[in-house]
């Protein structure tokens, strides 16, 4: 399951995984999706999304920042995962240009420390 609600010390995250992702309008299908659960949500919501060994392309990139915009006012907080070097500097980026409280982590747990501690 690309997106699916996961619960961790009682906290609902929505994890949304791209690593079967294949191609760019694979990984933007998906990525849709979760916009549209954090869009219908009736309370900001917990992220967390896995693109651990998955090739980004540098224009998903640019839809995540643009559409993040649209649903900034609904994310508490973002955990990601999978991403390295140079990578994980633009998740900085993304969270200046979005206003979403993103952070990259290397490990599953470290990422749901990090969301299950965010108030």
């Amino acid at each position: 399951m690309p997106t699916t609600w996961i619960t961790h010390e009682g906290k609902r995250i929505l994890y949304t995984d791209f690593r079967d992702c294949h191609s760019e309008s694979e990984m933007e299908a998906v990525f849709e999706k979760a916009v549209q659960i954090v869009l219908t949500s009736p309370e900001p919501v917990l992220t967390m999304n896995n693109f651990d060994g998955v090739a980004v392309p540098p224009s998903f990139l640019r839809t995540l920042r643009t559409r993040g915009a649209d649903y900034k006012h609904n994310v508490r907080a973002k955990a990601v995962l999978g991403v390295t070097g140079i990578k994980k500097t633009l998740i900085n980026t993304y969270s200046v240009l979005t206003g979403i409280d993103a952070r990259a982590f290397d490990t599953e747990a470290a990422a749901l420390a990090y969301l299950t501690s965010r108030e």
